[in-house]
């Protein structure tokens, strides 16, 4: 079990103890607003790197930040539509028994946690396969005797950065949660083709394949 299990696991212990607290129509409510969030934010991500690609590069993760920024702002919305619309569903769950509720609930809630742990998923292995830098552009550069020092830092960055790259991707490859969200995401994407974006898919993708090759090299070492 890998650190990403380990919080999967407590998302979702929160996830059914949340939606047990507050209940059936209140976690519909909000889990329909991280729904929402979770389909519109990898399009607003393609999009801003589409048309501001400065801004894409000047910001580590990009789009990671804004996939978490469209489901807390889901989340946020679907809390207050139930503020706003608190007396009609007080009418509307007068016939409704507290364990159908209480249940109901705990489905939901558990639903809710599932959408916010694959999207933890889907953004790390998004940063795990993100092909940025462009190491042709280092091609280009003419390296005079007071850019050394810059260029080497550049360099050891760019070291760093894919050692973290390596690590995430083990972590991803162990993870015992991380094929069930490979399959959730292949589902979604035969039942709405579009909702991911290009790059999203393409590293879900990268990652299955890896994991194959990975299990197929363990069972020749057993």
């Amino acid at each position: 079990m890998t650190w990403l299990d380990i919080c999967i696991l407590l998302i979702l212990s929160i996830g059914i103890a949340f939606g047990y607290k507050i209940g059936l129509i209140k976690t519909t409510l909000i889990t329909v607003g991280a729904i929402f969030g979770f389909i519109i934010g990898p399009n607003i991500s393609e999009y801003i790197v589409r048309n501001y690609p400065t801004l894409s590069s000047s910001i580590p993760y990009l789009s990671i930040i804004v996939n978490s920024l469209s489901i807390i702002v889901g989340i946020s919305i679907g809390n207050n539509v139930t503020k706003l619309t608190k007396s009609i569903l007080a009418v509307i769950t007068l016939g409704l028994s507290n364990l159908v509720d209480k249940i109901g609930g705990v489905i939901l809630g558990l639903l809710l946690a599932i959408i916010i742990s694959t999207s933890i998923v889907v953004g790390l292995t998004r940063i795990t396969y993100s092909f940025n830098p462009n190491f042709n552009e280092f091609q280009e550069i003419e390296i005079l005797p007071n850019q050394i020092k810059d260029n080497m830092i550049l360099i050891e960055e760019i070291k760093q950065i894919a050692e973290i790259q390596s690590k995430l991707e083990k972590t991803l490859i162990e993870s015992s949660f991380v094929p069930y969200t490979i399959n959730g995401s292949d589902f979604l994407l035969r039942i709405a083709p579009g909702i991911f974006p290009q790059e999203f898919h393409g590293a879900i993708n990268l990652l299955n394949i890896t994991r194959e090759i990975y299990k197929d090299t363990k069972s020749l070492q057993e």
